[in-house]
């Protein structure tokens, strides 16, 4: 049996102080309960240089999705930073989470 997968969602981090805007610095990886989520959805996350990719497993003959997501189903991502100097080239606003 051949599957087949399809881009339900992507991310693609850019920062200018990149002469090509590729930003590797930060790691985006999913919640413990989304990547649960994702197992029983037939779903995968791939990360690629700068990209995030979410991919739904889909029917190879049809590309039809096997399995319909809920319209109120969220997917929860966590973004941190691999490069310690990161702070220095990037303006960012420090707001904590409540």
């Amino acid at each position: 049996m051949m599957l087949g997968y399809q881009i339900l969602a992507m991310v693609e981090v850019l920062n200018d102080y990149f002469s090509n805007g590729i930003c590797d610095d930060l790691v985006i990886t999913p919640s413990a309960d989304t990547a649960n989520m994702l197992k029983g959805q037939r779903l995968i996350f791939k990360t690629v240089g700068n990209v995030a990719v979410l991919l739904i497993q889909t029917d190879p003959t049809s590309g039809k999705p096997y399995i319909d997501l809920s319209p109120s189903t969220k997917f929860r991502f966590y973004v941190s930073i691999n490069n310690p100097a990161f702070i220095n080239y990037t303006n960012i606003s420090y707001r904590p989470m409540n």
